[in-house]
């Protein structure tokens, strides 16, 4: 990547921490949000996970028709960047498949004279959600089959703590990759809500958070969550 690249996807990423932290330090309002079924399809509509495109954790295979001896595969490690034989290492976070089989083309070309080139995602990497806070076992949890609702993350997680949990407050953050910024909804997701509401889908990567009732050290939150657990895939946004 060019170095006017670099510096293009580094201040992306700077753009998303500090855009993430300041909305974060409201954590510890006591405000209730929003309820569940009103924010429902809001929050559907801006579920990006089909236009996420190549993710880490993507085993990806390069096949060439009249070259076999190039056929390789490559992992998509957690910085968004593989490497392709010959070619060594190319981010590829966020393409599309076939943004990179346009890559991939032009630059073999100055190797192969004559090839046809296909690549495509041989297996799909984890994708996982971060559920915190005030539940039974807060931690990063895989999507089974890519699809996981708010209420199944909530349960996978141990379910949240109505006694010491703010259900009232409850926040979903998510990275839009395809508009290059996060958003972040205050949910009142009280269980009369369950019922009513329909699902709310999850996108990869999601982080929910479920406050405390009482005194929210904020800062602490944000060291042991924002600092050590959530996987950022974006690390280097989606390469245009």
């Amino acid at each position: 990547m060019a170095k006017g690249n670099r510096l293009a996807s580094l201040a992306r990423t700077m753009s998303w921490k500090k855009g993430l932290i300041p909305s974060l330090l409201t954590l510890g309002c006591s405000a209730t949000g929003t309820p569940l079924p009103e924010l429902t399809a809001e929050i559907n509509a801006a579920n990006e996970a089909e236009r996420m495109g190549i993710l880490p954790g993507d085993l990806l295979e390069v096949r060439f028709t009249e070259q076999e001896a190039w056929n390789h595969e490559t992992l998509v490690r957690p910085d968004g960047a593989a490497s392709f034989l010959q070619l060594g290492e190319m981010r590829v976070g966020g393409l599309s498949i076939e943004a990179l089989d346009e890559r991939l083309t032009a630059a073999y070309a100055a190797t192969i004279r004559e090839f046809e080139l296909t690549v495509f995602v041989k297996e799909a990497g984890g994708r996982t959600v971060t559920v915190s806070g005030a539940v039974g076992e807060p931690g990063i949890y895989p999507m089974s089959a890519g699809r996981m609702t708010l209420l199944e993350a909530l349960a996978g997680a141990g379910g949240a703590d109505e006694g010491k949990g703010n259900l009232k407050n409850i926040y979903l953050v998510r990275w839009l990759p395809v508009e290059g910024r996060q958003q972040t909804w205050r949910i009142d997701a009280r269980t009369a809500y369950w019922a009513e509401a329909e699902p709310v889908l999850l996108q990869p990567y999601d982080l929910i958070y479920v406050p405390l009732k009482a005194v929210v050290h904020v800062n602490i939150w944000i060291d042991q969550y924002i600092r050590q657990m959530i996987p950022f895939p974006y690390l280097i946004p989606p390469v245009n």
